[in-house]
């Protein structure tokens, strides 16, 4: 009888666990008051608690409004917002970050929210006012991030 009911336990448990996706999501709490959106930017003050890591990193700093219209200039300038991600209806995530140099760099986040309801479905409710990043190829395919060196004025997709 005993061995019955476990192996009905392990059936149970192992349909369960099959069941679920296998995306990740990385994300912090949804505390808007940590977060200022100005149409379709939303940037994240120095108080945002990331979830993931940066190389030679030292701390957090919320970037300004002009430091977010020099990233624009730039995004634009190399031509990332484009047909897979229009600039009319992206929403532009920004995190800024100080290095171990005392370099300012802001983390852009572009989300292409042309389809919302695709959008909500990956990234969840709030996902305007957390910065998420999903481990799914789904995710890549409506978004992207990098990393712009405020100082040097430089791109990159390495964070």
């Amino acid at each position: 009888m005993k061995k019955i009911k476990f192996t009905i336990l392990f059936i149970t448990l192992l349909s369960f666990c099959s069941c679920s996706t296998s995306k990740q999501t990385i994300t912090a709490s949804a505390n808007t008051s940590l977060v200022e959106r100005n149409g379709n930017d939303v940037i994240f003050n120095k108080n945002y608690v990331v979830a993931f890591e940066l190389t030679n990193f030292k701390n957090r700093y919320t970037p300004s409004v002009g430091e977010i219209e020099s990233v624009k200039a730039l995004v634009r300038s190399k031509n990332i917002w484009n047909d897979s991600f229009p600039e009319n209806s992206s929403i532009n995530q920004y995190l800024g970050f100080i290095d171990a140099s005392n370099h300012r760099f802001v983390v852009i986040q572009i989300v292409n929210n042309s389809n919302p309801r695709k959008v909500k479905k990956l990234l969840g409710d709030n996902w305007e006012y957390d910065f998420v990043v999903t481990l799914s190829d789904e995710f890549y395919s409506i978004s992207n991030r990098f990393k712009i060196d405020i100082d040097k004025k430089s791109l990159s997709n390495q964070l």
